[in-house]
């Protein structure tokens, strides 16, 4: 038997979460599939889900441009953490309080957690300088220590992945200028 890496059986376990047969039909393997992303984030999983269920994350993206090919280039998400239970939809206002923004493509998030998971003192991290492997997603390059994740991050690479859970968020065309200001404030 093979020795995968978690970060390749946290790929694996997402293609089988955001594949269509499992929304097609809700059997044992897609709880089995939940189950198992829940022991490898424990609470992280869930809260991740209960802000997509809550609605409580907008998809913002713009028009591309010739220097710009790569689409997960152009989309920027924006999380609401702490609002009523409207969900994002009606909340995306210029002074939103606890609003994190999260880019996958960097594998970013601008909350707390995930400074926390991040840069804690336990370890240095040593990027990967190296050529990037194609198709391969999960948390970026940092070799060697555990990936930093959180909620927010996990939600949102919850949505790029899996195309049935994008019907439960806002996408939010934007200009690069209103995006400027967002990631002012």
């Amino acid at each position: 038997m093979e020795n995968l890496s978690i970060e390749t059986v946290i790929e694996m376990l997402l293609d089988r979460f955001s594949s269509t047969e499992l929304m097609e039909n809700t059997s044992v393997p897609d709880r089995g599939v939940a189950i198992s992303l829940y022991c490898l984030f424990k609470d992280t999983f869930l809260l991740a889900l209960d802000l997509i269920d809550k609605k409580r994350i907008v998809a913002c993206h713009w028009e591309p441009t010739i220097d710009q090919q790569l689409q997960c280039l152009r989309r920027i998400y924006y999380v609401f953490d702490a609002i009523d239970d409207q969900g994002a939809t009606d909340t995306f206002k210029e002074n939103q309080k606890h609003q994190y923004e999260v880019r996958t493509s960097a594998w970013h998030c601008s909350c707390p957690e995930f400074a926390f998971s991040a840069f804690n003192n336990d370890h240095d991290i040593t990027w990967d300088r190296g050529i990037i492997i194609p198709g391969s997603f999960w948390g970026g390059y940092i070799l060697g220590h555990p990936i930093p994740v959180c909620k927010h991050l996990l939600a949102c690479v919850l949505i790029e992945r899996g195309f049935w859970i994008r019907r439960k968020i806002l996408e939010k065309p934007i200009s690069k200028e209103e995006l400027i200001l967002r990631s002012m404030q």
